[in-house]
């Protein structure tokens, strides 16, 4: 009741240069605040914990990779041209990264900054009334529509897949969910 449905596709991991997708779930087992789902992947299962632990906010975290070594996850939800992202920390370019490719890595370089940036948050605010944030320090990549103008995609170059989705409706609500 908070936000608007957001559909994500299966996500993806890259191990070893070749890309896997996250199957159907082999079973669901409920845990505190939420559910432990067994996943196909790679010809094997990962286990992962979708939780609540907050005010309505969604934690999707792959908790066993099952012996796999990812080197990058990725994930990725259907988006129109009417969609506007704002946030991802101090950016030079836009407000609205919409159409964008952000860059998410600390820099600090002289001169025009465009992308960089050296107070960068994996973090945006879409205007469908919700939240992202991907739980990562890593260097990481927000294609919001730039690849391909049906869906943005969000790569975690590290072996991790952990990420909050923040209901609004609101954006304002969404904010302060995320800042709380």
């Amino acid at each position: 009741p908070l936000a608007n449905l957001i559909t994500f596709a299966p996500p993806t991991a890259k191990i070893n240069g070749a890309s896997y997708n996250f199957g159907a779930i082999q079973s669901v087992t409920n845990i505190t605040n939420g559910l432990q789902l067994v996943q196909a992947f790679g010809g094997s299962t990962v286990t992962a914990q979708i939780t609540f632990n907050a005010d309505g906010v969604m934690h999707y975290e792959v908790t066993d990779w099952n012996g796999f070594a990812p080197t990058e996850t990725d994930v990725s939800a259907p988006s129109d041209s009417t969609e506007h992202f704002f946030g991802f920390g101090e950016k030079f370019n836009s407000l609205d990264q919409a159409g964008n490719k952000v860059h998410m890595m600390t820099s600090d370089i002289g001169g025009d900054k465009n992308d960089f940036s050296y107070k960068s948050s994996p973090w945006f605010l879409s205007s469908r009334g919700y939240g992202f944030h991907l739980d990562s320090t890593a260097e990481s990549y927000f294609d919001m529509r730039n690849s391909a103008t049906d869906r943005y995609t969000i790569q975690n170059l590290l072996g991790k897949l952990a990420f909050n989705v923040v209901p609004g409706p609101k954006l304002t609500d969404a904010l302060s969910r995320y800042t709380a």
